[in-house]
C-alpha cells in the first residue's frame, strides 16, 4: 500500500492492480494512477472548495475519444460535487455530454472533479471512470474522498488497519483478503458494477485477519470492491470475474 503526501493538503494514495487499457492516468506532481486507486484530500476547514486534477494519458497508437463518468459512492449531506470534461456540467449530469479526443501518446490536462462543503463537515467519496467511447470496457477509474472541516475524518483516514489486496485477482467464483481491523467491531465488502451499483455485500469478521469472499453468482466482468469497517470505507478497488 503506497502513501504520498502532495501540497498544502494531505493526499492519501493507496495502490491497486494494473491492468492492460489505452488510457492511464497521473497527477500533476507525476505520481501514476493505477486502475481504481483512491486519493484522499483533506482540509479541516468546514467550508472549502476543491478542484481535484488529475491528467489521462493515451498510450495508444490511434486517437481515442473519451468520456467520463462521475459516481457518487457516498455523499455529505448539503454539500455539491461536479466535473470538467470538455465542458463543466452541473450536480445533474453523471456522463460527460462531450467527449474529449486525445492523440496517440498525449496528455489531456483537462480534467478536474470539483467539490464545495458548503460548511459541511465529512467525507464524500466519488469515483471518476474515464472511458473510450466506442470501446467502454476500455477504461480506467479514480475513487477520489473529499474531506472537509472534521479532525475525526483526518483520524479515520489513519487508522491503523491494514488490507491486502483481493487474491485471485482475476478470479472465477471467490477471492480472499488479508487483514488486520484491531478494535473493529464490524466489517463487510461491498461489490458494484462499473456502473456503480451493489450487486453483493458479504459481512465479515473483523477480529479474524481472512476473508473468503463468494462471487459464484456474479457474472464474468470488470468489478469494483469496497471494505468497510465500523462505517468508514478503507478500500475500493478494482475485481475482475474471469471464466
Amino acid at each position: 500500500m503506497k502513501r504520498f503526501y502532495i501540497s498544502a493538503l494531505f493526499l492519501f494514495l493507496f495502490g491497486s492492480m494494473a491492468s492492460a487499457q489505452s488510457l492511464s492516468l497521473m497527477l500533476p506532481a507525476g505520481n501514476t494512477i493505477q486502475n481504481g486507486d483512491t486519493v484522499t484530500v483533506v482540509d479541516t476547514n468546514s467550508t472549502v472548495s476543491y478542484n481535484f486534477i488529475v491528467w489521462a494519458i493515451n498510450n495508444s497508437t490511434t486517437t481515442k475519444n473519451v468520456k467520463v463518468r462521475r459516481t457518487p459512492l457516498s455523499v455529505v449531506a448539503g454539500s455539491e460535487n461536479y466535473f470538467c470534461w470538455g465542458n463543466c456540467y452541473d450536480t445533474s449530469v453523471y456522463v460527460s455530454l462531450d467527449s474529449v479526443s486525445i492523440a496517440p501518446k498525449n496528455i489531456e490536462k483537462g480534467f478536474s472533479g470539483d467539490y464545495d462543503s458548503d460548511g459541511h463537515s465529512g467525507k464524500t467519496t466519488i469515483r471518476y471512470t474515464f472511458f473510450v467511447t466506442d470501446n467502454p470496457n476500455d477504461t480506467i477509474a479514480i475513487i477520489v474522498e473529499f474531506v472537509a472541516g472534521s479532525s475525526v475524518a483526518y483520524e479515520n483516514v489513519q487508522r491503523e488497519v491494514s488490507i491486502s489486496n483481493a487474491y485471485p485477482n482475476p478470479t472465477k467464483d471467490r477471492f480472499f483478503l488479508d487483514y488486520n481491523f484491531a478494535d473493529s467491531r464490524n466489517a463487510k465488502v461491498e461489490i458494484m458494477n462499473v456502473v456503480g451499483n451493489i450487486v453483493s455485500e458479504q459481512y465479515i469478521n473483523p477480529q479474524s485477519s481472512h476473508a473468503s469472499i463468494n462471487v459464484e453468482n456474479l457474472s464474468s466482468g470488470i468489478y469494483f470492491y469496497n471494505v468497510i469497517v465500523d462505517g468508514n470505507k478503507i478500500a475500493s478497488k478494482k475485481l475482475i470475474i474471469q471464466r
